[in-house]
């Protein structure tokens, strides 16, 4: 039968239908299971991840160690191999970062059991000094010296009034000693004999003479000069040794210390079973009991200790003026080579004993170890180097060029910003030499050798002029050379032969011409032809004479060029010779 229809809602016509295949259940499956499926996912990767674990854990690992710390020391010894690791492997790679993190602490410490130690060595310095320039520290010496006891304890023992020199911490029921401290420069007895022997004398007396167990002795006198004072507390017993005679007022300081060190280990004192280890940190407070205190005495100073303090100002004075002295004239020295033209101070030192010097210096420069000598200094005990280098300075440059060019008397040399000027006359080989090397030396950047003159050719023009002022006369209408004039012809020859020789020294083109003259008289060719064989007539006879035709030339210029106006008949004679014309004979 068809089932009932809800009112108002449309009959579902459809039956309900079951899966039937595996998709259709895996679709069913992830309806049903898959979000919790999906949170459990989440999980498995959340607890495989280490990643995510280390960061949860950071989160809350300080709050479960500081739980964990408030219940048993488990972390610290969890910890302990790791830490003693960590700072070892510190201390082996970056020793330096734990030093510095210790160092606010252990610091001070230092500094305070140096600054003691220090302060102990002076106090008894001061002490010994005092009365080793006196005659009763004269008589304590011989006292040393016949006892064959140090100086210092003679006065020690003369100038105490009391010193502490051990503190012992004794265990009231067991009789051992807890702690035992002793000061400076005391003989060490041993500290289980001397804590046996006490205990023997308190039951000794406790016996004898029926006291309780709080009596005991207070005091022990042990030869001269020494005693044992005795504390006892509740459960520990402090013995001071004693040598001089101590004020009462130490005793209560012992009490005082004695009841704190009982209230700060009370703890391990209860516990006690013969591990003396808990109180090793008490040497501290039992050290601050070693208390002495000399004798104040107002002594006056030995006039011999004035004396030596005198003597030693008096040194001290003279040597303090020799070192200055002799740093004044170091430093003078020192100041007079750096000022001196042409060096160059790298180092000035004195070492050793022995003096340092380098630098660079011009060879035209004063000599380092001249000014050395002069300033006063032993050059033996010198070690110098100096470089060499050439100084720009005018002086040197123009020295350096006289020594490298050397010039011949009548040189003139000058150096106007860099340009060398040489004026005068020389020979023209050092000319052409001076030419060529002075541009080469340090300090010159130009040469000028316009005023300067070669000698030869200063002679070749004066020998030029000495022809030029030579004149041969003919007889009117001849060629016929007078014996009065042979003379002048071989003079002149003289003069040519020095010409060409010069010539070729100087490499220069020297011409000679011969020049023929005619008075006015006769028709111009005729006197053209005449002059022309007049000085064809000289021209030979010169070269049997020895002069080389190569640098001569003849001509013949007629009447053209008269020497005088033939007013006269003298004057027409003067007309008919033979000149000479030198060329070129300038530089």
């Amino acid at each position: 039968m068809p089932d009932s229809t809800i009112p108002g809602k449309p009959a579902d016509t459809s039956e309900e239908r079951v899966p039937e295949t595996a998709e259709e259940m895996k679709s069913l499956r992830d309806i049903i299971v898959g979000p919790q499926k999906e949170r459990i996912d989440r999980l498995e990767a959340r607890l495989d991840d280490p990643s995510v674990r280390t960061e949860e854990i950071s989160q809350h690992l300080a709050e479960a160690l500081v739980l964990r710390a408030g219940r048993d020391d488990q972390v610290a010894r969890a910890l302990e191999p790791t830490l003693a690791e960590a700072i070892k492997a510190s201390v082996q790679k970056r020793p330096r970062v734990l030093a510095d993190a210790l160092f606010p602490l252990m610091g001070p410490g230092i500094r305070k059991a140096i600054s003691a130690t220090i302060m102990g060595m002076i106090q008894s310095f001061n002490q010994v000094l005092n009365h080793s320039f006196s005659w009763r520290g004269l008589k304590w010496r011989f006292e040393a010296l016949r006892t064959r006891k140090p100086f210092a304890e003679v006065v020690l023992l003369h100038s105490l009034v009391y010193q502490v020199e051990q503190i012992f911490l004794i265990h009231n029921q067991t009789g051992l000693v807890l702690n035992h401290v002793v000061a400076r420069a005391v003989d060490i007895q041993d500290p289980d004999l001397v804590s046996g022997m006490l205990t023997a004398i308190q039951d000794f007396i406790q016996d004898s003479f029926s006291t309780g167990e709080e009596a005991g002795i207070d005091t022990l006198r042990v030869g001269n000069d020494r005693s044992v004072w005795v504390e006892q507390g509740a459960r520990t017993t402090l013995a001071a040794v004693i040598r001089g005679t101590p004020p009462m007022d130490l005793r209560r300081e012992l009490h005082d210390v004695l009841y704190r060190l009982e209230l700060k280990k009370s703890d391990a004192l209860e516990a006690f079973g013969g591990d003396t280890g808990p109180f090793v940190d008490l040497e501290e407070d039992l050290t601050a009991c070693l208390q002495f205190k000399l004798k104040e005495e107002r002594t006056r100073i030995s006039p011999w200790l004035w004396l030596l303090l005198a003597g030693l100002l008096g040194l001290a004075g003279w040597g303090g003026l020799h070192i200055y002295k002799e740093h004044q004239k170091w430093a003078g020295f020192v100041e007079t080579l750096r000022q001196t033209p042409g060096i160059v101070v790298t180092q000035a030192q004195r070492r050793g004993g022995k003096i340092y010097l380098s630098g660079l210096k011009d060879p035209q420069a004063a000599d380092p170890l001249a000014l050395l000598v002069e300033a006063g200094f032993d050059p033996a005990r010198t070690r110098a180097r100096w470089e060499t280098y050439y100084a720009l300075d005018p002086v040197f440059v123009l020295a350096r060029i006289r020594q490298a060019l050397k010039p011949p008397d009548g040189v003139g040399l000058d150096l106007v910003d860099g340009v060398l000027i040489i004026n005068g006359t020389a020979p023209h080989l050092w000319i052409a030499h001076a030419r060529q090397l002075a541009p080469l030396i340090p300090g010159v950047q130009a040469v000028s050798t316009d005023g300067l003159r070669s000698a030869e050719a200063h002679e070749l023009k004066t020998l030029g002029r000495q022809i030029e002022d030579i004149f041969i006369q003919f007889a009117r209408g001849t060629t016929t050379l007078g014996r009065d004039q042979y003379p002048r012809v071989e003079r002149v020859a003289e003069l040519l032969r020095k010409v060409q020789a010069l010539a070729v020294r100087l490499d220069r083109d020297v011409r000679i011409l011969i020049v023929g003259h005619t008075d006015a008289t006769g028709e111009e060719d005729y006197n053209r032809e005449l002059s022309y064989q007049r000085a064809e007539k000289v021209w030979r006879i010169l070269l049997r004479m020895g002069v080389g035709p190569r640098h001569l030339a003849v001509r013949g210029m007629g009447a053209a060029e008269p020497l005088h106006e033939e007013s006269t008949e003298e004057n027409r004679e003067r007309n008919r010779r033979v000149s000479f014309r030198v060329f070129p004979v300038a530089d």
